[in-house]
């Protein structure tokens, strides 16, 4: 049993080791179980501790709306916000919370980790982990032209990529300004003639 728990722990001290054929089987086995299960144990480890940042984070959010709810209906001679929109902002800021794929990165301490990584490794958390579905999806308006240097043509262009410092420079500003909104069906997002200063991105989760 002791040589087992310090295989499996991955410690290995080496002062009990196989020596027959039919030992070593058993030490291999014991090998392959212990990577597989340490791996499983600290996967679900890491899990848990995401769920429970996001649950504390989701109710320090909570106690907050509820505090600036009060704040508006202190300067509203104590008069409190109507029922209806009490819930739709709840509603709103709810499926703002559990949809922020920046949120990850919203302290302080979180932008400083992000600051400190290579540009290459910062593009990769960007392009291929927190937003890759959107801009597989959107693939088509972020394909802005440029003259192409490698030809003779003066009229030939080529694409940028994320590896022109410009264009990932732009392309990381624009994601980290990325906000969730949630619209119900038939609901009037703008008005025409309406004058704005933001893009929208709409997406049928239906």
């Amino acid at each position: 049993m002791y040589f087992a728990f310090t295989t499996l722990s991955t410690v290995g001290f080496g002062d009990y080791h196989p020596k027959s054929e039919i030992e070593r089987v058993i030490n291999t086995f014991i090998l392959l179980v212990g990577v597989t299960a340490f791996s499983y144990i600290m996967g679900q480890f890491i899990e848990i501790l995401i769920d429970l940042r996001t649950v504390t984070a989701s109710n320090e959010n909570s106690q907050q709306l509820a505090e600036w709810f009060g704040m508006l209906a202190h300067f509203n001679k104590n008069r409190p916000l109507p029922k209806q929109m009490i819930a739709e902002l709840e509603t709103y800021f709810e499926y703002f919370w559990q949809n922020d794929r920046n949120y990850a990165i919203k302290s302080e301490e979180d932008q400083r980790f992000m600051d400190e990584l290579p540009n290459n490794i910062q593009t990769d958390i960007y392009k291929d982990f927190l937003f890759q579905d959107f801009l597989q999806l959107f693939t088509v308006h972020f394909q802005f032209t440029k003259p192409n240097q490698n030809s003779k043509h003066p009229f030939e262009f080529d694409f940028y990529h994320w590896r022109d410092a410009s264009y990932q420079t732009f392309m990381i500003s624009l994601l980290q300004g990325l906000e969730p909104r949630f619209y119900h069906d038939k609901e009037i997002i703008l008005q025409e003639g309406d004058e704005v200063n933001e893009e929208i991105f709409v997406i049928n989760t239906g």
